[in-house]
């Protein structure tokens, strides 16, 4: 099991490009990069936070701040060479999520591990709410199991299947059936339950 699992940082970036090719349109892969080449700072992050990071990383640049970000597309096997070249020109890396008791940052580690020997200073940070944004959370219902378009299930999605809306009328977001794959990612990401999983008889 394990040396299949080290034979996938070889197959998924060839798998990913046929994608693109055949579909004109990208899917995945082991990593991407936004706004990250000249980037003193560069956050690494992964899952549906991206879309926020990358949101952020647009805020400071335009106050000319040097920011990028990173995003992690498969966490295991961990792509131990392209995290090193992605963050090698970085002074500071400040990986998000996946926080253990008594351990720390499990993705810093793993950034760590990659950095290891370079000059590169890693802050962990656990993605949280300030007081006030708490407590706006705190007085919204979440789960009325109505979608308030909050990108989640967008942003989460690995095969691109879930499509926003130009013109949403009742519904915001649409499943492209031929690229979806049922993982499920989308439901479990709603934060108000407005996506079910079905199960497919086949």
């Amino acid at each position: 099991m394990h040396a299949k699992q080290m034979q996938a940082p070889d197959a998924i970036p060839r798998i990913a490009g046929e994608f693109e090719r055949a579909f004109a349109r990208p899917s995945g892969g082991l990593l991407r990069t936004y706004r990250a080449d000249d980037a003193e700072t560069v956050a690494l992050a992964l899952g549906s936070v991206l879309g926020t990071v990358e949101d952020v990383v647009d805020e400071l640049r335009d106050r000319r701040e040097a920011v990028g970000v990173v995003g992690l597309k498969c966490f295991r096997p961990y792509p131990l060479d392209e995290v090193r070249r992605a963050l090698s020109g970085a002074k500071r890396v400040v990986p998000e999520k996946a926080f253990a008791v008594g351990a720390g940052g499990i993705v810093g580690q793993n950034v760590r591990l990659a950095l290891s020997g370079l000059p590169i200073q890693v802050y962990d940070v656990v993605g949280g709410l300030d007081e006030s944004t708490a407590k706006f959370e705190a007085r919204r219902c979440l789960s009325c199991g109505n979608c308030f378009a909050c990108d989640n299930c967008f942003g989460v999605c690995p095969d691109n299947a879930v499509i926003k809306l130009d013109d949403p009328g009742p519904y915001r977001y649409e499943i492209d059936l031929d690229f979806c794959k049922g993982c499920g990612l989308c439901a479990e990401e709603c934060p108000c339950g407005a996506i079910e999983m079905e199960p497919e008889w086949i």
